[in-house]
């Protein structure tokens, strides 16, 4: 990323932990957390540690970024979920009543079979026992189950999953969405017993839920970004590219993948991605789709924006339809604003304290207080700790 050019038009927010950040030392080595918002605007670190590997651990800042010393023992609290730590913490999202559901995958004891789990907690950190059996759910879908890609929350409450498996002798991806209740039940009018099985090979990156309700999912598919779309009870939205599935409409870009997405308040899909020119190397590129999935060549041309040789990690666009794009810009974080039309908004903004990120964890974008938004990661430097950043727009 250039940092030559005009000032940055983004800035770290002062009240916010030590000059706009915070950092913390992680309760166990591989400690590797999702984000999520908490009661009264406080944030939520939720993930396993290798300290408790039997459980889930969750770390909670008060808006200010300090530990809530209200919250479990001095900010940290330990759920035990399993007998054995043979599970992942993949997804997690906050429900409208400062619940969390927190999904992953689990792996059957003294066996290699892999299910899926969502697992309810209370705003005190505990099980909701009203939540499934005792806080807890744990099935399958596919033949070999393999990951969460996405949690997102309904407008009616409802929880969507989408699940990524594999065929077992083919080793190509399957997935599907799941829709439960928020006392964890599928949903028996979505798709067959609660899950719409989606069209075979596609890997998802990345999944919202649209404000008409309409579910948008980004990935890959044979080696090119794809998108795919459904309306809020599961069936194919037809208006969507060609029977609700499209490529990512970047003819002269090969090895596309769409990473993550988000919306304008007009409904045009923003795209995060990357791709590669023919025998060159791989770059990051940010476009733009019409509602209907078609390319908006009001955006950047015809083509999308070369982001450099970048690691695209997160999206967001604000109420001003102001893209913002977190990238690994190594050994460090950048975040750059793009205007409406496609013109930067001045120098991204390198964060300092966020160098050296693990590979295995991506780093997260998320909107907080009016006017911020809150950058975390997991890094190592030398040491593992999580650092959050919060920034003025």
């Amino acid at each position: 990323m250039d940092t030559q050019r005009s000032a940055s038009s983004i800035a770290l927010d002062p009240t916010f932990g030590s000059g706009g950040m915070v950092r913390f030392q992680m309760p166990g080595v591989d400690y590797r957390p999702q984000m999520t918002r908490g009661p009264s605007n406080s944030i939520l670190a939720v993930g396993k540690s290798s300290k408790d590997p039997t459980a889930i651990t969750l770390v909670r800042f008060n808006r200010d970024g300090g530990l809530d010393l209200h919250f479990g023992v001095a900010g940290v609290m330990v759920c035990e979920l399993f007998e054995d730590d043979g599970f992942s913490v993949d997804e997690c999202v906050t429900l409208t009543d400062s619940r969390m559901v927190v999904a992953g995958t689990r792996l059957e004891p003294g066996s290699s079979v892999i299910r899926f789990y969502l697992a309810c907690l209370l705003p005190d950190g505990s099980l909701d026992a009203g939540f499934a059996d005792g806080g807890l759910r744990v099935f399958s879908l596919h033949e070999a189950n393999n990951a969460v890609r996405g949690l997102m929350l309904q407008s009616d409450g409802h929880i969507l999953a989408v699940l990524d498996g594999y065929h077992p002798e083919m080793h190509l991806p399957l997935t599907a969405l799941l829709r439960v209740n928020d006392k964890g039940q599928p949903d028996p009018g979505f798709g067959d017993d609660g899950v719409v099985r989606l069209q075979n090979y596609f890997t998802f990156n990345c999944c919202l839920v649209q404000p008409d309700g309409r579910i948008l999912l980004g990935g890959v598919n044979d080696g090119f970004g794809f998108l795919v779309r459904h309306m809020p009870m599961g069936e194919p939205d037809l208006s969507f590219g060609n029977q609700g599935q499209l490529l990512l409409p970047l003819w002269y870009l090969f090895a596309t993948n769409v990473r993550r997405i988000a919306l304008q308040t007009d409904g045009r899909i923003m795209v995060l991605g990357d791709g590669k020119h023919y025998g060159g190397s791989r770059f990051g590129i940010l476009t733009r789709l019409n509602p209907d999935g078609s390319l908006d060549e009001s955006f950047f041309g015809e083509q999308a924006i070369e982001l450099g040789e970048v690691t695209p990690q997160d999206l967001h666009v604000d109420s001003q339809d102001r893209s913002h794009s977190l990238e690994h810009d190594n050994p460090g974080l950048a975040v750059r604003r793009f205007l409406p039309d496609g013109t930067e908004d001045g120098r991204g903004l390198l964060l300092d304290g966020m160098e050296h990120p693990v590979a295995n964890r991506r780093a997260q974008l998320m909107p907080h207080l009016p006017g911020t938004l809150l950058v975390s990661a997991v890094v190592r430097d030398p040491d593992t700790a999580l650092v959050i950043a919060r920034l003025l727009l």
